[in-house]
């Protein structure tokens, strides 16, 4: 996987064999629409942040669908992967941050953010806010904390698609009406 280093499997692989991690959560935490588990992808730059958050989310009944470093490598996995969600942390090495990942995430693949920061200044806020993130969780923060962010990011995530399709529909059933007036009052 995309980002997983050495230590980060063996705790993957851990979770998996003493039965932490579970291969569908029936509409428990995890679940985002009704019985599968969600996806979430891991994008933080301090190794033993990334796995404590990794083994968290497992704990919690979601699929960690990836770990990056990098913004580059978040949004070439995300494009392999297509993870439900991810939790971005704002600074990150390399030449783009978390800010520049969630843009590309949202434009490229419609992928929900949370971002994750130690770091809240005016400015940084600003450009995180023009992102559209699904929310923030401020480190440190509890496991309690990362299950609410992640439920309800889904979830607005969901509901936001939901009122897009919804207006889509709408919009073409107007066309059609109008079409429809046009080509029977035409001339007389």
């Amino acid at each position: 996987m995309l980002g997983w280093s050495w230590r980060a499997r063996t705790v993957r692989e851990w979770l998996f064999v003493s039965g932490t991690r579970r291969s569908g959560s029936g509409g428990r935490a995890g679940s985002h629409d009704g019985g599968t588990m969600a996806g979430v992808m891991v994008v933080e730059d301090e190794q033993v942040i990334a796995e404590d958050l990794a083994r968290s989310l497992m704990t919690l009944g979601y699929e960690v669908t990836g770990m990056a470093t990098t913004a580059e490598e978040c949004v070439k996995g995300a494009g392999q992967r297509r993870p439900d969600l991810v939790l971005m942390d704002i600074r990150l090495a390399g030449e783009l941050d978390g800010i520049d990942a969630a843009r590309l995430l949202r434009e490229h693949f419609d992928v929900p953010v949370i971002f994750l920061t130690a770091y809240a200044d005016e400015e940084t806020l600003r450009r995180a806010k023009l992102t559209g993130p699904s929310g923030y969780l401020v480190k440190p923060f509890r496991k309690s904390e990362l299950r609410g962010a992640v439920e309800a990011g889904l979830l607005r995530h969901r509901m936001e698609s939901q009122l897009r399709r919804s207006e889509r529909r709408y919009c073409a059933t107007l066309r059609a009406i109008e079409r429809a007036f046009r080509y029977t009052s035409g001339p007389v």
